[in-house]
């Protein structure tokens, strides 16, 4: 698609643009439809973000892809924070935040670090 370093950041702030939406506008989404409700929202978002950036034709399509993306890489995380936190027992209720947090660092960490091991040349 001939992308430029540009394009590569505006496809990027797209994706941490719909995480942070979804984080901020639908972190408590699992409190209204339940966290496995919550999951599968952000699955079939995924899917659809998924197909729309295998198909894009244009920059803006790919972004519009990653922005779906975001959206339910933070719907997934709010909802996985909140289930793991609900099954756990009373006395490991702060461990359970602490590791959901923990997690959610390392995968935003891990992702544009995989990203660039995976292709150097790019």
């Amino acid at each position: 698609m001939g992308i430029t370093s540009g394009g590569v950041t505006i496809v990027y702030s797209s994706y941490m643009g719909g995480a942070l939406i979804a984080l901020l506008l639908l972190g408590h989404l699992s409190d209204h439809v339940g966290f496995v409700h919550a999951l599968r929202i952000a699955v079939v978002l995924l899917l659809a973000g998924l197909l729309t950036s295998a198909v894009a034709h244009s920059l803006a399509v790919l972004a519009i892809g990653r922005f779906a993306i975001g959206i339910a890489a933070g719907i997934a995380s709010s909802a996985a924070t909140a289930g793991r936190v609900a099954l756990e027992p009373a006395w490991e209720v702060k461990r359970a935040a602490l590791v959901g947090s923990i997690m959610n660092i390392v995968g935003l960490g891990l992702g544009p670090f995989a990203g660039g091991v995976v292709a150097p040349g790019a």
